[in-house]
């Protein structure tokens, strides 16, 4: 997927009629990406009291323009496979991914297809990717920082299989940041907790020591 910021518009099992059951929203750097999926039924006035359908962040390649490769370093449902998908573009500008995924309804690997949009992001606009880095205090704790324009997610996990996933997104809104999302409870970087970055930075919050793995303008 080519997009930088992308929102989900559908999921398809086919022969079922496409659904929409998440608020998705992704952030795709050079080389790596955070993508977190909410259950649009699990939506309250609270931003706490939200349930996730799927979150995971990591890496990403593109072995082709319409091939990527999606390797899950921090994922709320413990997983550790590398996905993949092929991209179509639509006549209206949005993107159709294909491939083979898990299917919970029916419990099989199953062809799908998600239509992607693009949510425009304005020239110049800053973008960076942040790693956490162990240390004897962190150690078993990876987290994830990304913003790229008016978005801003974060996401972490304790452990493995899925344990202690926590994440938030951010959106910057006539100038001041708006909490939309929060789940889990690590103590996740805000966007005010993040300056001016440049990449290969190292910069602290709170216990916590992160490299900036990317830094650049749109």
């Amino acid at each position: 997927m080519s997009k930088l910021v992308a929102t989900r518009i559908s999921l398809q099992f086919p022969p079922s009629p496409p659904t929409e059951p998440t608020d998705t929203l992704v952030l795709t750097f050079r080389s790596h990406y955070i993508d977190l999926r909410v259950l649009r039924s699990s939506l309250s006035s609270s931003p706490s009291q939200i349930a996730v359908d799927m979150g995971f962040a990591g890496t990403v390649s593109h072995n082709a323009p319409n091939h990527s490769k999606w390797e899950h370093v921090v994922d709320s449902n413990g997983s550790d496979e590398i996905d993949e998908g092929i991209f179509t573009l639509l006549p209206n500008g949005d993107e159709v991914e294909g491939g083979t995924t898990y299917n919970p309804d029916t419990g099989r690997e199953e062809e799908y297809k998600e239509v992607w949009r693009q949510i425009p992001v304005e020239k110049g606009a800053p973008a960076y990717f942040l790693e956490s880095v162990d240390t004897a205090k962190t150690a078993g704790t990876k987290i994830f920082v990304g913003r790229i324009g008016l978005y801003f997610q974060a996401m972490g996990q304790t452990g493995s299989g899925g344990r202690g996933y926590s994440a938030k997104r951010w959106q910057l809104e006539s100038g001041k940041w708006r909490l939309v999302y929060e789940i889990g409870g690590i103590d996740l970087p805000r966007p005010h907790d993040i300056g001016e970055v440049q990449e290969g930075d190292y910069l602290r919050v709170g216990v916590v020591s992160y490299l900036v793995r990317e830094a650049y303008t749109i």
